[in-house]
């Protein structure tokens, strides 16, 4: 339980937080049930998921002096120390679309 909290908190082992994301994944699909699959989508087994990477949300590069153009506001010491890395910044995606 210690290792999924500091995991949210910003200690992510990147092995583990792919594995909860592609968890979380089959959960959604499945409309939260195991046993009713939501019309055109099926489960997908972990070793489908050709080269597994997690990318950031917020990119852990700081946006430019002109946050208006990229998106995203300036970083605080807070957010860059608490969820830069934190789980829930980061998308499973394979190899071929990062």
């Amino acid at each position: 339980m210690e290792h999924l909290k500091d995991s949210i908190q910003g200690s992510l082992n990147h092995s583990i937080g792919k594995f909860i994301l592609w968890k979380y994944e089959n959960y959604l699909i499945s409309g939260g049930k195991n046993h009713d699959v939501k019309a055109g989508y099926m489960p997908i087994r972990f070793e489908q998921i050709e080269s597994p990477e997690l990318e950031h949300i917020a990119p852990q590069t700081a946006p430019s002096d002109h946050p208006e153009n990229d998106g995203y506001d300036v970083y605080d010491d807070e957010f860059v120390n608490q969820y830069i890395d934190c789980l829930g910044n980061y998308l499973l995606l394979s190899k071929s679309h990062n």
